[in-house]
């Protein structure tokens, strides 16, 4: 045997002692690994516990509720795909902006997803002048650092990166783009239980210069809250849900000359209907503007008007 690191002769007399005990020991180290390892595997268990179908969760996690103003939570299961078409009517007083936004998100994992968006203007009106044509390219990656399902609830909190390629033009009048690519940056936090939904962002959109012009920069701060109005188990689940959206634009460089008309901080409250099947969702609101300060002399908006409608594949 082993003393202080020394090693001691074992006679012949003590062998059968030191056998029955290191049986002895062997079999309480064997059930102490076995209690161990059931052990671990109920807590396994239990962390996979499926999501009861009831209220929000009656859906696949893909087609479950999100924002419709906001910006992320895009965060899908893996391996799927989630086809989406999000036209939109920006409208105001002698102005008007129709946009059609079609993206397709997939799931890399379940904690990191992959957006492209393709944005096209559809006819934009500001005092008189007119344009249309294709916006600037999305390439977005959203990661979730943390996200705990449990039977009844999700909390979720997600990093949100993107490019925009200026596929768009910053000539036309109103411009269909920013003129050169942009980032975008923000994170997000959402709780989704079986009846209530609730989500907060903040995010920032960063411009660069191009040929001595530069679009503003903008900043959002955004939340939203929700509940289940009614669901059948595996099959639909419909949702009201009430968002604040707040925007901050600053005023943008022409021939490195600030334009005193350009930019302003603004204020959209609105209210929305989420519908969605087991691989359809359909998402309508409208947020009126209730506050902006639009810096300079520019024209007021009045109200946004959009939907979604969004497909998933597997």
């Amino acid at each position: 045997m082993v003393k202080k690191g020394v090693l001691v002769p074992i006679s012949l007399s003590s062998r059968n002692i030191v056998n029955k005990k290191t049986v002895l020991t062997l079999k309480k180290t064997l059930l102490l690994c076995a209690i161990v390892t059931c052990g671990a595997l109920q807590a396994r268990e239990a962390d996979e516990e499926p999501q009861v179908k009831v209220g929000n969760l009656a859906v696949p996690g893909t087609v479950q509720p999100g924002a419709f103003l906001g910006f992320g939570q895009n965060i899908i299961t893996q391996y799927e795909a989630l086809a989406v078409v999000y036209p939109s009517w920006f409208l105001g007083k002698n102005k008007s902006f129709a946009e059609i936004l079609p993206y397709i998100v997939y799931g890399l994992r379940d904690d990191l997803s992959i957006l492209l968006g393709f944005p096209t203007a559809i006819r934009y009106k500001d005092d008189g002048h007119h344009s249309s044509g294709s916006a600037d390219l999305i390439i977005q990656l959203e990661y979730s650092p943390y996200s705990h399902h449990m039977p009844t609830v999700t909390n979720q909190i997600s990093l949100v990166a993107a490019l925009l390629l200026p596929t768009g033009s910053d000539c036309k009048n109103p411009p269909t783009g920013s003129g050169s690519p942009s980032f975008f940056l923000g994170v997000t936090a959402l709780h989704l239980a079986t009846e209530w939904y609730c989500y907060t962002s903040y995010g920032a959109l960063l411009t660069m210069q191009h040929d001595n012009n530069k679009s503003g920069n903008q900043f959002f701060y955004q939340a939203g809250v929700g509940k289940n109005i009614a669901y059948s188990p595996d099959k639909w689940i419909l949702m009201w849900m009430v968002e604040l959206y707040g925007w901050y634009e600053q005023k943008n460089k022409i021939n490195r000359i600030i334009d005193q008309n350009s930019g302003f901080n603004m204020v959209i409250l609105g209210p929305s209907l989420w519908f969605s099947t087991d691989r359809l969702i359909l998402q309508v609101g409208a947020a009126p503007v209730v506050s902006q300060h639009l810096f300079g002399t520019q024209l007021k908006n009045s109200v946004l008007v959009s939907c979604n409608i969004g497909c998933r594949f597997n």
